[in-house]
């Protein structure tokens, strides 16, 4: 995305979204998102930004020696098959408790859960709106169409707003400047070679007591 043009021109590094940005809700979630781009120093050709997992001690543990992977969901993920990761850590923190899941994640000896920061390059980023990746974007709770598909063309990952009111479905209202509740990164990350870095790279844990 850091060799993105401000022109309209179609290309590689400018890609054209499906079913186009009629409201221009798609443009202000892409600059929010921008907003959390940490300084690239010496990159030139790559953004980078701080994001949050959060999920069991022994995912982590497993995630901090072998690095993540995308793994077959036992759910449909509904922004599109890949890594989900989160700049909010309150919504990060619900994920590793287990809120959202019929057994919670136990803490350990010492009341803790435990979050993974990781420094993530989200390349060519797609930003999800209601219209037009919901079929019934004024249904606000319903499904949308990227729901357990791959990501789209060109793109290397998603980004979506999520309201906790409506089932944690995607949001609109960036463009008029409404407050979101939390946000969701969907990462594409395909089996790496060794030689390879891959786009996320875990660089902490931080471990949270639970109240």
């Amino acid at each position: 995305d850091s060799r993105r043009s401000s022109g309209a021109t179609p290309g590689p590094f400018n890609p054209v979204y499906p079913g186009g940005d009629r409201t221009g809700e798609k443009a202000a979630v892409f600059a929010q998102l921008r907003a959390r781009f940490l300084p690239r120093d010496k990159l030139q050709n790559q953004n980078i930004m701080l994001a949050l997992h959060g999920c069991s001690h022994a995912a982590a543990d497993n995630v901090c020696k072998n690095g993540f992977a995308v793994v077959p969901y036992r759910d449909e993920p509904w922004f599109g098959r890949g890594l989900y990761m989160t700049t909010y850590a309150e919504y990060a923190c619900r994920y590793a408790t287990g809120e959202f899941k019929a057994q919670r994640n136990p803490p350990n000896d010492a009341g803790e859960h435990v979050l993974i920061a990781a420094f993530v390059a989200p390349g060519m980023v797609y930003p999800v709106s209601r219209k037009p990746d919901y079929t019934r974007p004024s249904n606000l709770t319903s499904s949308s169409k990227l729901k357990d598909r791959a990501l789209q063309p060109q793109f290397n990952s998603h980004y979506a707003f999520v309201s906790a009111a409506h089932n944690y479905e995607c949001m609109d209202g960036a463009r008029d400047g409404a407050v979101m509740d939390y946000d969701e990164l969907v990462c594409e990350i395909p089996q790496q070679a060794p030689s390879r870095v891959p786009p996320v790279l875990p660089r902490a844990l931080i471990r949270r007591r639970a109240r």
